[in-house]
């Protein structure tokens, strides 16, 4: 099992933050986390830009998709 922190997925997607409030942070985090672990790191760096639309596209209720 992979533990990341919010600083760890941050990195991997290459953002020095992400907007929300600190559920939806804490969310981002565990989403991120199974990504991860279910297609690796490499697929997370490689697949960021969809990975962050997808994540926008959640926090404004328009995808329920993520987590």
């Amino acid at each position: 099992m992979i533990h990341l922190s919010v600083e760890d997925a941050l990195k991997l997607l290459q953002v020095q933050a992400i907007p929300g409030k600190p559920w939806q942070v804490a969310r981002f985090r565990k989403w991120i986390e199974r990504v991860v672990e279910s297609r690796g790191e490499s697929f997370v760096v490689a697949n960021r830009l969809d990975l962050l639309n997808q994540w926008e596209e959640f926090t404004r209720g328009t995808f329920k998709n993520c987590v």
